[in-house]
């Protein structure tokens, strides 16, 4: 892709047409004119500039638009490239088409493509866990998007401030991050719920991790009454994605544009269905964590039926859940059809296989089935040190100690008990 001068577009289409300049100026103009026109000397009146639009089977919309709004297409372009690219998890390449589209926007000083560009950046970092340099680049980008009324994108940018914060456990500093969020939102023409229920979340999330029990109920409470299912799309645009990368190599640029601006819709909207299952589980968790059963159920079923609308292969991880919440109920029926249900899905997701064998161990105990229950965890212990997933080391041993405690075996108790202490020392070293 290149851009091109009105002078250097109308050679361009010349040479295409096999036409020397003779040809072009025929009996309306001289070539020597012509040749001015196309080295930037000389400027064509707009009658002329319809007369070459015509010989040239071309437009005077192409002919006259700016080097400028080409850089912004362009940029735009591979900007949607690389949104594809990070819902797919393909971040080196990312990298690629973020450098092409930065050097273009530098050059022709386009201030909110470069904030695009660098929001794209902080999402980069962001998921890589590089969460200064992923902060700096938000930072960048806010000041650009209010300019310009860019208001959904300032929300997310404030949403991914605020996330970081929460990560990092600066909770009070999160919580300003998403009330800006929800300011903007609440204050301008924002039709898509999407964004208002994740800011309920994550402010219910910093209250609870305050403390502040009553607060994070009112906004769960806010939360109810915005659901949203989204439909599964996932095949549709990775077909879009690669017919646009075909028209673009065949030099269909305009074609190419217009479908990577319905891909990245839809990638938008795969990434909201995503949202939407994350919230719904973790609001199912909280709810569950403070004894609100009947909410609890009904945000894991909410996931449940969103996973299985748009099939969903990582179904095991809320069939899990939900075995935690009848097992905690005492519901073993209920526990027993998930449970198996979750066996089929888990394939070599090792922690879900790692919950799977606890539970197992929790049932069993309870039914007091001591030896299934005893294999059960160590078969757990086993995935864990595996796959060297040092929390899930810990807790199994500190759960296999207490239970040779209750079964009144010191030594393995204590041996155990050991290897959680050991375990734990060495993360603290590391971290």
């Amino acid at each position: 892709m290149e851009i091109l001068s009105l002078g250097e577009k109308i050679k361009k289409c010349r040479k295409e047409m096999n036409m020397i300049l003779k040809d072009l100026a025929g009996e309306r103009i001289t070539p020597g004119q012509i040749s001015l026109i196309e080295s930037g000397k000389s400027k064509p009146s707009m009658d002329l500039l319809h007369y070459l639009a015509t010989n040239l089977n071309t437009t005077v919309e192409y002919l006259m638009e700016s080097e400028e709004t080409q850089a912004e297409k362009i940029s735009k372009y591979y900007r949607n490239i690389a949104e594809a690219l990070i819902y797919n998890q393909k971040y080196d390449e990312v990298f690629e088409y973020l450098q092409k589209a930065s050097t273009i926007v530098k050059k022709y000083n386009i201030a909110l493509e470069a904030a695009y560009i660098n929001f794209l950046f902080g999402k980069i970092y962001y998921l890589k866990n590089n969460y200064e340099e992923a902060a700096d680049m938000f930072l960048e980008c806010v000041s650009v998007f209010l300019t310009n009324g860019k208001y959904e994108d300032l929300i997310n940018t404030f949403m991914y401030l605020g996330i970081i914060k929460l990560n990092l456990k600066y909770y009070h500093i999160a919580l300003s991050y998403f009330h800006q969020a929800e300011f903007i939102y609440n204050n301008n023409d924002i039709n898509d719920e999407t964004y208002i229920k994740r800011i309920y979340y994550y402010i219910a999330k910093c209250f609870d991790s305050l403390g502040k029990k009553e607060k994070a109920i009112f906004y769960l409470n806010e939360l109810k009454n915005k659901q949203k299912d989204i439909n599964d799309k996932r095949s549709y645009a990775k077909t879009l994605l690669q017919l646009a990368k075909e028209l673009e190599e065949k030099g269909e640029f305009e074609k190419a544009l217009k479908l990577s601006d319905k891909f990245k819709k839809i990638y938008n909207d795969l990434y909201n269905y995503e949202i939407n299952c994350e919230t719904e589980n973790n609001l199912g968790k909280i709810y569950f964590k403070h004894r609100n059963f009947e909410d609890s159920i009904e945000h894991f079923q909410i996931v449940k039926d969103l996973k299985l609308n748009n099939k969903d292969s990582n179904i095991a991880d809320i069939y899990l859940d939900l075995c935690e919440y009848y097992l905690y109920k005492r519901d073993i029926k209920e526990f027993e059809e998930y449970f198996n249900k979750a066996k089929l899905y888990i394939n070599n997701n090792m922690k879900n296989k790692i919950k799977y064998f606890i539970l197992s161990y929790k049932k069993n105990l309870l039914e007091e089935n001591l030896q299934i229950a005893e294999e059960s965890l160590i078969r757990a212990l086993d995935c864990a040190k595996q796959n060297s997933l040092s929390k899930e080391i810990i807790y199994i041993s500190f759960l296999l100690g207490k239970f040779y405690i209750d079964n009144n075996e010191a030594e393995k108790a204590r041996g155990f008990l050991n290897s959680g202490i050991d375990s734990l020392n060495n993360a603290k070293s590391i971290v």
